[in-house]
């Protein structure tokens, strides 16, 4: 199942691309499902993913870079290999394809201010790798079954009551 993640980070420097990503390697390495984890384990993520443009409400649809040929029909619209309502189930007869997560164009959007994130943002999962690395999460699992925590899952909510107003944000989609 994919969720989605915020990241706090203090400071980082901004479109340097390296940076970024060991920063959240560094703040996910500790819940990677072979460290034993059992509330939060993941065995794959990437920065934006499915939840790029949380913070400011960019749509990857919108990215004409974000799509491609079909090439179930070889974008024709139609196969040729069996009949298929609308001509293709690969893009409903329009020839063209949107891409998987994985391939999408990077989105600056998906590092950000804490100053520019939308108000109403909300994750599944909060680290805070800055303060003995917090984990925030709307539910755990016990080994058996999901618990509520009593998180709502507001971000920007959780970084005010610890006294966090500047710093930057990273969206991660993750798998678990």
């Amino acid at each position: 199942m994919h969720m989605h993640c915020e990241i706090y980070a203090e400071k980082i420097e901004l479109g340097t691309t390296n940076i970024v990503e060991v920063y959240v390697e560094k703040a996910m390495a500790p819940y990677h499902y072979d460290k034993g984890k059992k509330a939060f384990a993941w065995d794959w993520y990437q920065i934006g993913g499915r939840y790029m443009g949380s913070h400011d409400d960019h749509n990857p649809r919108d990215n004409p870079n974000n799509h491609e040929t079909c090439w179930l029909c070889d974008g024709t619209g139609k196969r040729m290999d069996m009949v298929v309502e609308n001509g293709c189930n690969g893009c409903k007869g329009t020839g063209v394809h949107f891409k998987w997560s994985m391939e999408w164009e990077k989105h600056q959007g998906d590092v950000m201010k804490l100053s520019e994130v939308k108000k109403h943002l909300t994750a599944y999962a909060l680290i805070i790798p800055n303060f003995g690395q917090e984990l925030w999460m709307g539910e755990w699992w016990n080994g058996e079954q999901y618990v509520k925590t009593g998180w709502d899952g507001k971000v920007l909510d959780k970084l005010k009551e610890k006294g966090l107003t500047d710093g930057y944000l990273i969206t991660v989609d993750y798998h678990e």
